[in-house]
Order: C-alpha cells, then sequence, then structure tokens
C-alpha cells in the first residue's frame, strides 16, 4: 500500500513536474531573456548551444534546492504566519534565480557577439530604455 501524499507535497510535486516540463519544452524562462530562434541564425544556434545548455543544467539544479527548502520550510510552519514566510522565501529565492539567469544568457550572448535583447518579448522591459545614440534597430544589454 502507497503512503497518501499531504496536500503541501502534492503542491510540491506538481510544481516540481511544472519545472521539470517546462525546461524540456523550451525553458520558457531563458527563452524569455533569448533572442528568439528566428532571429538567430544557424551558426549562432550552435554556437551558444554548449554554454545555454550548461547555464540550463545549474539552473534546474539550483531549482530544485530552491523547492526542497521550501517543503522543509513548509513541513516546518506551525500557523500560517510560517507558511507565509515560507512562500516569501521562496519567492525571493526565484526571483534572485531568475535574475541569474538573465545575467547569464547576457554573459553568452556577449561572448559571443551576439546582441541580447532588452527586457521581456519584444524589448519591452520595465523602465529599460534605449543606450544614448543608440539606432532603433540595436538592442543592447
Amino acid at each position: 500500500m502507497t503512503h497518501p501524499l499531504t496536500f503541501s507535497r502534492r503542491a510540491l510535486h506538481a510544481g516540481l513536474a511544472a519545472i521539470l516540463l517546462s525546461a524540456a519544452s523550451g525553458v520558457p524562462a531563458l527563452a524569455q531573456d533569448s533572442a528568439p530562434s528566428a532571429k538567430l541564425s544557424k551558426e549562432q544556434q550552435e554556437k551558444i548551444f554548449p554554454e545555454r545548455k550548461a547555464l540550463l543544467l545549474e539552473d534546474l539544479k539550483e531549482r530544485r534546492r530552491i523547492l526542497e527548502t521550501s517543503e522543509r520550510c513548509v513541513n516546518g510552519a506551525r500557523k500560517s504566519d510560517g507558511l507565509r514566510d515560507c512562500l516569501k522565501t521562496q519567492r525571493k529565492a526565484e526571483m534572485t534565480l531568475r535574475q541569474k539567469e538573465r545575467d547569464g544568457m547576457r554573459r553568452i550572448f556577449e561572448r559571443n557577439g551576439i546582441n541580447a535583447p532588452v527586457g521581456g518579448p519584444g524589448g519591452k522591459g520595465k523602465g529599460q530604455g534605449k543606450a544614448k545614440g543608440q539606432s532603433q534597430g540595436q538592442q543592447v544589454n
């Protein structure tokens, strides 16, 4: 007979499954910061592949660590305030990881001489404008 999963464990398992599924389906978190494949030539795609793959694998390890830490916190929570603190800590860790992903992709593009997109899809980042003297067709990181 199998042990029934608690709600928090089911939620954690569902979250981990969603992360792994998103990783397998093109990594939306990283895709936001990488140029869309239509904008990268085949040569550019091949050139950045090893570094991008390494960044993704490191990201997955860190996401697992965040989820495991969050699970321990949720299991130890005795009141709703404790649960709220767990969620707040998890969100902060995830935001930090997303920034690390963006920085990592920017460095990969820079090392390979590729202009990195600014902000999210379409270059519409929060408060990020064009650099002085930059032509409309160029992007900066």
